[in-house]
């Protein structure tokens, strides 16, 4: 397991110890992207909707709505947001705020095992593999999460070790793979 998703199950467990904390009921949520989107616009699009979303549920007095999303790219390049929220907002509210945002479908369901936030939401981090060559960001943190980035994950291993003593005596003439 890489830097990064390491950071993003550590920010899953963050997620699920805040719900605890706060008696807060997590929900999964798929976001599809309408057809006629290129996946190109879909960060800014998913942002846009973000927006209104954080906004409609600010208006209602609730909780700060936090969550962690996963972005998967279909064969067919269309595009699904996978999240997890800390509370359960009207599929149709949703639906309706995102048609002006051109997000077209949204699935439900509620979180039955919180523990297992990570491991369902990561199997959407390998999908698409090496060909993702999207400007998409793979991961992220929902609202005000305070998650963990992977740049403050630190690996220590004598092989990390090592290699960091080869690196300082020969310089950057050790290739960054080696290293990582």
């Amino acid at each position: 397991v890489g830097k990064s998703e390491r950071a993003f199950l550590w920010s899953c467990e963050l997620l699920a110890e805040h719900a605890a904390a706060n008696g807060e009921d997590l929900t999964f949520w798929r976001f599809s992207l309408a057809e006629d989107i290129p996946h190109w616009m879909a960060p800014r699009c998913f942002h846009k909707f973000m927006a209104a979303v954080y906004g409609w549920n600010r208006d209602r007095g609730y909780n700060p709505l936090l969550g962690v999303r996963v972005v998967e790219l279909t064969k067919k390049r269309r595009v699904h947001w996978h999240a997890c929220l800390n509370r359960r907002i009207p599929k149709g509210q949703l639906e309706r705020i995102g048609r002006r945002y051109g997000l077209g479908y949204s699935f439900v369901k509620e979180v039955w095992n919180p523990s297992g936030i990570g491991r369902y939401l990561g199997k959407y981090l390998t999908k698409g593999g090496a060909d993702f060559d999207s400007p998409l960001r793979r991961w992220g943190l929902i609202g005000g999460l305070h998650g963990v980035k992977a740049s403050q994950i630190v690996v220590d291993s004598p092989a990390h070790r090592f290699l960091a003593r080869v690196r300082s005596v020969l310089g950057q003439a050790v290739p960054n793979w080696w290293v990582s």
